[in-house]
């Protein structure tokens, strides 16, 4: 591990990507200040509190686009999608697909991980200790964890319209060829650390979003997009915003 000064100069690659991305993610939802300056002082709070809000949900897209980023980078690599979990020989989940992308994050205290081992067991648990906050903001939703443990709020979804298979969690088909299908769901609140083997379903997507929680989504390709899921006629409704152009 390098040092705090020199880790202090040391932006991680989910940084680096969000620098070069949130701004063309935010574009749509830029309150112009002229407008907002000629408001009612009640009216002015709203706006402001509402430009804030969405400056968050731009900051949370901008976390799930990097995160197709390298699951594509992955597939890239292996020829396939990660699953969403890897399981032990008995077929008990030990560890994510966010441990199986790791190795793309270049989070170098991270590559001691033993994946033949679970992933809170003693010798993993140390190594887990370790590892800065900042360095688990990449799984982060709009309210990252400002102190220990880490949690991530990027989760995969099993559901009927999900890229990965509902019973097995094993990839139906590469990117290309589902493009349009849904990859991640980044929730409002999570206590999942962001190694831990646990993803989302829809029917708790859907009682998120019944309890009035902001859940939002990324498809698995270019160019369908990301957006907000609602609830619409009893079922879960994918709103997809287009991905944006330069």
């Amino acid at each position: 591990m390098t040092g705090s000064g020199e880790r202090s100069q040391r932006r991680n690659p989910c940084e680096l990507f969000q620098m070069s991305t949130i701004r063309k993610l935010s574009r749509p939802w830029i309150v112009v200040p002229a407008v907002v300056l000629v408001t009612l002082g009640g009216t002015l709070v709203i706006a402001v509190r509402h430009a804030a809000w969405e400056a968050r949900r731009s900051n949370t897209y901008s976390r799930l686009y990097f995160a197709r980023h390298v699951l594509r980078n992955y597939e890239s690599s292996h020829g396939t999608l990660p699953p969403l979990c890897l399981r032990d020989s008995l077929g008990k989940p030990i560890h994510s697909w966010r441990a199986l992308i790791l190795p793309f994050l270049e989070i170098e205290s991270l590559r001691r991980l033993d994946l033949s081992q679970p992933w809170n067991s003693d010798y993993n648990r140390k190594i887990i200790d370790s590892v800065p906050l900042s360095d688990w903001r990449c799984f982060s939703g709009e309210w990252p964890a400002e102190q220990p443990p880490a949690t991530t709020h990027l989760l995969g979804y099993i559901g009927p319209q999900s890229i990965w298979e509902t019973t097995t969690g094993k990839p139906k088909g590469t990117t290309q060829d589902h493009p349009g299908a849904i990859l991640l769901i980044c929730v409002p609140e999570s206590d999942i650390h962001p190694l831990q083997p646990v993803d989302i379903t829809e029917d708790e997507v859907r009682k998120i979003v019944a309890r009035g929680g902001d859940v939002l989504f990324i498809t698995a390709g270019e160019p369908h997009g990301y957006g907000v899921v609602t609830i619409e006629h009893g079922s879960l409704a994918f709103h997809v915003r287009p991905e944006p152009t330069d």
